[in-house]
């Protein structure tokens, strides 16, 4: 790998203090420990993942789960194949 590469992609853990810095850490740790606690979102297999986008917003279909991501910066209604029972990680929380 190329050094300077790995130099670029090593965490600062210095910068864990900018709040900013912090929210993208945050976020990866707990976007790892959904994988960890639902198998099916960390199948490497391409036939059992599927992606709806619209405008500003994808869904990832893999198994019985389904990750909403909004790309934009206001609140997007996304209809899904089936209710939503449960939500295990919002960024940000829901109000």
């Amino acid at each position: 790998m190329d050094e300077a590469t790995v130099r670029r992609s090593t965490l600062r853990w210095s910068e864990l203090s900018d709040p900013a810095h912090r929210a993208v850490y945050d976020t990866y740790r707990a976007l790892i420990g959904l994988r960890r606690a639902h198998p099916e979102l960390a199948d490497p297999r391409l036939d059992e993942f599927t992606v709806e986008a619209g405008d500003s917003w994808l869904v990832l279909h893999r198994g019985q789960r389904r990750v909403i991501v909004n790309l934009g910066t206001t609140e997007a209604k996304i209809l899904l194949d089936r209710p939503a029972t449960e939500v295990p990680w919002c960024r940000p929380p829901p109000t």
